[in-house]
């Protein structure tokens, strides 16, 4: 059965004192991080621009043409960035620092027809917060094609007597981001 057609059953708060993370049940998605009391993400609280803080994306990133996808020659509706931000998740494990969510093919129905289980678990640490996922293949005797995604929302500016040109993120090595272009919300080119 789906867990879809209900609204978060529930909000797991962790914190350590310094830190405070909240994560729905919803989409397993982390709503709240902050830091002496100051939200590093954005937390919904500008709706009509993007009710959302940090989503899952699963089993696409993007967008499939006409929100369709044929898999094994059965074709799926598959909305924009796929289906596991709408579901309730079942929390697996907790604790005032530690909560673990997952996600399975039982869960979203017959949206996805492989059987799967996509876990999350955020973890609190004296200086950061930990996110890790896991997605399991159960069909041992078969590929499951997919795309996995974050779509985190950082709050800016977080001090806002530091001009926006004087902000930067940085990351502690090197990384490449190639350009993705889009048509229609479609890759392209």
């Amino acid at each position: 059965m789906s867990r879809d057609a209900a609204p978060p059953a529930e909000i797991f708060e962790l914190t350590n004192g310094a830190l405070t993370a909240k994560v729905a049940s919803r989409g397993a998605e982390l709503v709240s991080l902050r830091k002496d009391g100051v939200p590093y993400l954005y937390e919904g609280d500008a709706p009509q621009f993007w009710p959302r803080s940090a989503p899952i994306l699963f089993p696409v990133v993007g967008r499939c043409r006409g929100d369709r996808l044929v898999v094994d020659g059965v074709e799926l509706k598959m909305p924009r960035h796929g289906f596991a931000r709408e579901l309730e998740w079942l929390p697996t494990r907790g604790g005032s620092d530690e909560v673990e969510l997952e996600l399975t093919d039982a869960d979203s129905g017959r949206r996805w027809p492989f059987a799967y289980a996509l876990t999350a678990i955020y973890q609190l640490h004296p200086d950061r917060l930990d996110a890790r996922y896991r997605l399991e293949n159960l069909e041992r005797d078969r590929d499951m094609p997919f795309s996995f995604g974050l779509h985190p929302a950082f709050r800016r500016p977080l001090d806002p007597s530091v001009p926006a040109r004087d902000w930067r993120v940085t990351f502690p090595r090197p990384m490449r981001a190639d350009r993705r272009l889009l048509e229609d919300g479609l890759r392209s080119g």
